[in-house]
């Protein structure tokens, strides 16, 4: 409830938490954002260029780095309090398996969405 499509559309979904974001957020937050910014005009190019995504309706992510997605135009969700311990556990594993000791500024994992429409007219 509350997205801005029908239950059971088709969603882009971003995976924020590679090692290569998570390991340069650990050393720059300028460099990680830098970087998901230009990921995000690439998604851009896809769901606009290839025919596979023509029926996606927006874009989503589970992350911790939700504060940047929301200054790239990404309407910011809590999850369900469970939920949201659950990825949170699975978030710290991940820090863990990166090698990444800092701990992240936001420590409550949230969903990001945007429409498509929305999506690309910002960044594609």
């Amino acid at each position: 409830p509350g997205l801005g499509w029908p239950p059971g559309a088709a969603v882009a979904e971003l995976h924020v938490h590679s090692p290569r974001l998570v390991g340069l957020n650990a050393r720059s937050p300028l460099a990680a954002y830098r970087a998901c910014t230009r990921s995000l005009r690439d998604v851009a190019a896809a769901l606009r260029d290839d025919p596979g995504f023509a029926d996606v309706a927006g874009v989503v992510a589970i992350t911790l780095f939700h504060g940047p997605l929301a200054q790239q135009g990404f309407q910011v969700l809590p999850l369900p309090p469970l939920r949201a311990r659950l990825y949170s556990l699975g978030f710290r594993l991940m820090r863990r398996v990166y090698g990444t000791g800092v701990p992240t500024s936001q420590p409550e994992p949230r969903l990001a969405w945007m429409e498509r429409a929305a999506f690309l007219a910002r960044h594609g």
